[in-house]
């Protein structure tokens, strides 16, 4: 009898290695959705990452596109800057040169009427001695 008895497995027993299974099966399937979450987690936080780096690569895109423009308007200010200068430059030195040809022609038209006017003394000083 007491050989029958430990041969068969207790009811006890059984019950014990029943719930152990199902405690077994109940743990693999948490782990089992826990994986498949963690997965979608991961793929979801990848897309955004994806998103998020598409994103910062449209804007890259647009501040490079900008700064061109930017170097671009920068170049241009520095050659109509360059154009304005000589252009200016150009002009003064057309006012200087006509500055100095009226100046030369006033200091000739000076030195004539000093000439006519030294003659014209000398006339009027040979007129008054012959008069005298």
């Amino acid at each position: 009898c007491q050989a029958w008895k430990n041969r068969r497995p207790s009811t006890e027993n059984l019950l014990f290695q029943k719930s152990k299974e199902q405690l077994q099966e109940l743990v693999d399937q948490h782990r089992t959705s826990l994986s498949e979450f963690c997965r979608a987690e991961a793929a979801r936080v990848e897309e955004g990452q994806h998103s998020l780096g598409q994103a910062v690569q449209k804007e890259l895109a647009i501040l490079r596109e900008e700064l061109q423009k930017t170097t671009n308007c920068n170049k241009r200010f520095e050659h109509l800057e360059a154009e304005l200068s000589r252009r200016v430059e150009e002009q003064m030195q057309v006012k200087l040169d006509t500055f100095d040809r009226l100046l030369s022609e006033s200091r000739e038209e000076l030195g004539r009427a000093l000439e006519n006017s030294h003659h014209e003394q000398q006339r009027q000083q040979q007129q008054q001695h012959q008069q005298q």
